[in-house]
């Protein structure tokens, strides 16, 4: 568009010259080879900027020419104002991405000149030919940024890559909350009856029991013509220790009962009459080490089978061993009570009455 009839393309200093100076831009030719780049010269003179001219219709993209050589930088023009945005084009096709060229060899830097008077804005010159590309010039002012362009098709997936080594087995986790428990599964059939183990020893005697109370006296029966005859016993309250082995010995009884038809020898009983005899007899105290004991009856020397009592006395524990059966026994029979122990050991009697022989006949007495 001419700014004057002569069509000149120039502005004319008039006074009170309000024209609008609009400078139209031709379409964008085809873009040059990128050749090396040069040294870069010095800066030149930066001038005033200029009104920037309205934005064109975008045009069809060329297609991508060989890099030409960078030519030398020419002076900056005066900026434009900034026109109005025009409206967006239709994006183009993506083409293909050619190969990267080699990077070229960075050019000295040069020397900055001294920057000059800023000179008066001169007329802005009709737009020549488009030159060779110059090096870049200074960053200019960031521009609006455009749309986003539509997304590019993605890229097969690569190969997988190798397996990495097993890493170090971390730390124990905390303990889990228990789980809920499982419903109790049907019972199983019984099983075969095991083989009856052997027999246990003897248990140790228990302690004697506190005496009971006094029953209420019986009615008084009628008078008898019948009576004991013969009956007699020895004790003994010496606390003294008594060896024990496997071979039996006579226990010590010193002190006497009251006796009929029976007479005393040194620790020992002779029944004068022959007859059934009732024997009551008995020990008590304890042994040290644990031991099992056995106490019994002789008659003249020889151990009367009714009369046999085994029992385990642990260490140092008091124990009480008791007998009591019936035998028919020869005028003339000696009595003793006799003990021994599976291991050497010592007996320690209690300090009460701690071992008795009885002999009662059963015989009727005659009237």
């Amino acid at each position: 568009m001419n700014c004057c009839r002569r069509r000149c393309n120039c502005i004319h200093n008039e006074p009170n010259d309000e024209r609008l100076v609009i400078i139209e831009r031709g379409i964008r030719g085809p873009r040059g080879f990128t050749g090396p780049q040069g040294i870069m010269g010095p800066p030149g003179n930066q001038g005033a900027t200029g009104p920037q001219g309205p934005q064109g219709i975008q045009g069809v993209p060329g297609g991508g020419g060989n890099t030409g050589p960078t030519g030398p930088t020419g002076p900056r023009g005066a900026t434009g104002a900034t026109g109005a945005t025009g409206p967006q084009g239709i994006p183009g096709v993506t083409g293909a991405t050619g190969p990267q060229g080699l990077q070229g060899v960075q050019g000295l830097q040069g020397v900055q000149g001294n920057p000059g008077v800023t000179g008066p804005t001169g007329a802005t010159g009709a737009t020549g030919a488009t030159g060779a590309t110059g090096l870049s010039g200074a960053t200019g002012a960031t521009g609006a940024t455009g749309s986003q362009g539509l997304q590019g098709i993605q890229g097969n997936p690569g190969a997988t890559g190798p397996t990495g080594a097993t890493g170090a087995t971390g730390p124990q986790g905390l303990q889990g909350v228990p789980g809920v428990t499982g419903p109790t599964g049907p019972t199983g059939a019984d099983g075969a009856d095991g083989v009856t183990g052997a027999t246990g020893p003897t248990g140790a005697t228990g302690s004697v029991g506190p005496t009971g109370p006094t029953g209420a006296t019986g009615a008084t029966g009628a008078a008898s013509t019948n009576g004991l005859a013969a009956y007699g016993g020895l004790y003994s309250t010496d606390t003294s220790t008594v060896p024990l082995t496997t071979t039996a010995v006579d226990l010590p009884l010193a002190s006497t009962l009251p006796a009929l038809n029976e007479t005393y020898g040194a620790n020992s009983i002779t029944v004068d009459l022959a007859g059934d005899y009732e024997l009551n007899y008995g020990m008590v105290g304890s042994t040290v080490p644990t031991s099992i004991v056995t106490m019994s009856v002789t008659s003249n020397g020889t151990t009367i089978p009714s009369s046999l009592k085994i029992n385990e006395f642990a260490n140092g524990t008091p124990h009480t061993m008791t007998g009591s059966t019936i035998v028919t026994l020869p005028a003339g029979a000696v009595l003793t009570l006799q003990a021994s122990s599976d291991v050497a050991t010592t007996f320690t009697p209690t300090t009460d009455s701690n071992r008795y022989l009885i002999a009662k006949k059963l015989d009727n007495v005659t009237p």
